[in-house]
């Protein structure tokens, strides 16, 4: 059985190019062919490691813009390079990863082939008239694959096929991590969604009461030059760090005592889910996804959503309790394992067979 995966950009660091890589690599060695379309030029090589059968193509469109009309006539231009290359090689499903890709793959005339978009980003965090279009071409698809318990319930209400697959890490460290000191670490791409600039307010609070402890953000993005100019004008480019890109995640957090989410939407956050199979004690907004994985003062903790001096102070109260880090973090390891690629995988697989035999 052939399967299509299509990406914008297989070759950069991101949760959604993560799970994509391991994921393909996961059904080609179940005995699936397994082939990803990058919808941007491909550089020749993946940021993750991928499955040496995967095939990777490439339709080789322009880099495209990030906000407003101009990014909708990018998806929309996509149409016609999909229907080619569609006409020209057969799948019997084909994945689109994300929800502009999946409306784009929706207005294809591709015959005899399944058509699956897959959402990463909740369906409130969408503006209204993106909201608008997906809630119309998601139809023309024959399954929407969503993230979190939120997003089924209201798809469902206007698709006939919505199934939730969460996203899932690879392998859980034996080892628990918490003890790593002084450290607080935030990771993901330099950008607006993520918050980062809410957490440096929150740091700085931090920083008062605390001045020998220290933030790491890896991650790169448009917005890096505005965060080392906050660093700088709250005076905090000591203690505050932001080295680029990681390829190894989980080599990174060892050295994390806590780990702050601090973004402003989110689907199903993989960071999230990777630090806390590390042991690692972790705090994030309250905001939708996430209060799927964390129960507060159970396996995590949650603080109100864009509140920085409540993050701060929850930020304190971590740092005054190791006792605290410990439990929190060894609880929200326990949460991990349900989530392994091991138990996932299975129902993407369940899926692929569903998928195949309805009618």
């Amino acid at each position: 059985m052939k399967l299509l995966f299509i990406i914008p950009q297989i070759s950069t660091a991101g949760g959604v190019q993560k799970i994509v890589a391991q994921l393909s690599s996961y059904l080609q060695e179940s005995g699936y062919q397994v082939t990803i379309l990058n919808c941007l030029p491909f550089a020749g090589v993946s940021f993750y490691q991928i499955h040496d059968l995967v095939e990777i193509s490439s339709l080789n469109m322009r880099a495209y813009p990030s906000k407003g009309l101009s990014k909708l006539h990018w998806y929309y231009q996509l149409i016609e390079p999909l229907n080619e290359f569609l006409a020209n090689h057969h799948f019997n499903i084909v994945f689109a990863e994300g929800g502009y890709l999946s409306a784009s793959l929706s207005l294809t005339r591709t015959k005899n082939t399944i058509k699956v978009g897959c959402e990463h980003v909740n369906h409130d965090a969408v503006n209204p008239i993106h909201g608008f279009l997906r809630r119309l071409l998601f139809k023309k698809l024959n399954a929407l694959v969503v993230l979190t318990k939120a997003d089924y319930l209201y798809y469902n209400n206007f698709l006939p096929r919505v199934y939730r697959i969460p996203n899932f890490i690879e392998k859980i460290p034996d080892q628990h991590t918490c003890d790593a000191d002084r450290t607080i670490m935030a990771i993901g791409r330099l950008t607006y969604q993520k918050g980062f600039d809410t957490l440096i307010n929150s740091f700085k609070l931090v920083n008062e009461m605390y001045p020998n402890w220290k933030l790491i953000i890896y991650g790169e993005g448009e917005c890096r030059d505005e965060l080392i100019l906050q660093t700088k004008k709250a005076q905090l480019d000591q203690v505050v760090s932001l080295p680029g890109e990681t390829s190894n995640v989980s080599e990174a957090l060892k050295g994390a005592a806590i780990f702050v989410l601090s973004s402003r939407f989110e689907g199903f956050p993989l960071v999230l889910l990777e630090a806390m199979s590390q042991g690692i004690c972790c705090v994030s907004f309250n905001i939708s996804g996430v209060n799927e994985l964390i129960i507060d003062n159970k396996n995590g903790s949650l603080v109100q959503a864009g509140n920085a001096r409540q993050l701060a102070e929850r930020i304190l109260m971590l740092i005054e309790s190791h006792e605290l880090r410990s439990r929190l973090g060894l609880k929200g390891k326990e949460t991990s394992y349900h989530y392994q690629l091991s138990q996932v995988g299975e129902e993407w697989k369940n899926l692929i067979k569903k998928l195949i035999q309805q009618p």
